[in-house]
C-alpha cells in the first residue's frame, strides 16, 4: 500500500512537471552533443519597434496625422457590443 501511494505521487509529479523536464534534457543534450550541429535561434539584446521610422510604441488613436473621423467609431460601437454580447453570453452559459 506504501509503495503504490509513492508510486502514484512518482507519477503525477512526472505528469505535472513532464513538459518542463523535457524542455531541460533536451537542451542539455543538445549543448552536451558538441559533434553535432543545431541551428540556435538569434535574439535581440533589446526591444525596439520593427522599423522606428514608420511605428512607435503608442499606438496614436486618431491616426498618424489627425485623419481619422469619429464617425467610424460610432459605426464600430454596435457590432463590438453585439459580439462582447454573444462571447459574455457564451461564457456564462458554458460554466
Amino acid at each position: 500500500m506504501k509503495n503504490s501511494l509513492h508510486l502514484f505521487q512518482a507519477r503525477r509529479a512526472l505528469g505535472d512537471f513532464g513538459v518542463p523536464i523535457a524542455v531541460i534534457t533536451m537542451v542539455f543534450l543538445d549543448y552536451s552533443a558538441t559533434d553535432t550541429y543545431t541551428r540556435k535561434m538569434k535574439v535581440p539584446s533589446g526591444l525596439e519597434p520593427s522599423d522606428p521610422d514608420q511605428r512607435d510604441w503608442v499606438v496614436e488613436i486618431m491616426g498618424r496625422n489627425g485623419d481619422f473621423d469619429m464617425i467610424y467609431a460610432l459605426f464600430a460601437l454596435l457590432p463590438a457590443l453585439l459580439l462582447f454580447i454573444l462571447i459574455f453570453m457564451t461564457t456564462q452559459i458554458c460554466e
